[in-house]
């Protein structure tokens, strides 16, 4: 097979490859996305600000990441058994055809999780708003900035996590979890050290977002417009860098 691009072949796999396994990602989107409001739509209809039920927003957040993530972990798994390898090597498409078809599906479906959730989040805050009294406390959406970090975290553990499916041998999903885990903590004791070596108070910050320096007065430093535009070219670099190496590492699996 020439490892040239051929459009009909890869619409040609992407009929295949929702034939094959269509029913079992409706079923699981569907379940997610049920889980979603289940978690979230406790708020609505209470008369009074609830911190238990806010709670459950956030952890909203965590099935958000793990669903996607355990998706993406899958999407390659049929390199990880032996009959289902050799039938995927044997497939009459070129690597690059397999790979954008495989990048493709994921992507949908990790950008459909991503919006639902976010979508479901801000209508049904704002509903549960209404039914609040006018002088009480208010439910609040997640702030601009966290969702900005949730983002970027989020479309670069899938591309971390795909590296992992193929990577790994045996317990990927686990075996990346831990190195993701373990790389995260390093970076964030590395960032605030570095925060505090500059300004010798107490930071809260993570990577690639402001500061809050904690101080007499607490004073929050955001990045430069020229930094902010360098800093997501070097995200959406790093993202695409990560699925780069995850088409190298497939086609060393099939050579």
């Amino acid at each position: 097979m020439k490892q040239t691009f051929s459009l009909h072949r890869f619409q040609l796999l992407l009929k295949l490859h929702f034939a094959e396994n269509g029913k079992h990602y409706l079923i699981s989107s569907a379940l997610l996305i049920g889980l979603f409001l289940v978690l979230m739509l406790p708020i609505v209809g209470t008369k009074t600000y609830s911190d238990p039920l806010y709670m459950l927003h956030i952890l909203a957040i965590m099935l958000l990441f793990l669903g996607s993530s355990l998706f993406t972990s899958v999407s390659l798994s049929h390199y990880q058994d032996t009959s289902k390898g050799i039938q995927a090597i044997m497939l009459p498409a070129s690597q690059p055809e397999k790979f954008a078809s495989v990048l493709l599906i994921n992507l949908l479906f990790v950008v459909l999780y991503f919006a639902a959730f976010w979508t479901m989040h801000f209508t049904i805050v704002a509903i549960a708003n209404l039914s609040l009294p006018a002088s009480g406390r208010k439910y609040f959406p997640i702030p601009h900035d966290v969702f900005v970090f949730f983002t970027y975290w989020y479309f670069l553990i899938q591309a971390i996590v795909m590296l992992g499916a193929i990577y790994f041998k045996k317990n990927a999903y686990v075996k990346t979890a831990g190195s993701l885990l373990i790389i995260t903590i390093a970076a964030y004791a590395l960032n605030s050290l570095l925060a505090y070596s500059f300004t010798g108070y107490e930071v809260q910050t993570f990577p690639f977002v402001r500061w809050m320096v904690y101080r007499d007065i607490p004073a929050q430093i955001n990045f430069s417009e020229s930094i902010n535009t360098a800093r997501w070219a070097f995200l959406i670099l790093l993202i695409i860098s990560f699925y780069l190496i995850t088409f190298v590492r497939l086609r060393e699996k099939e050579i």
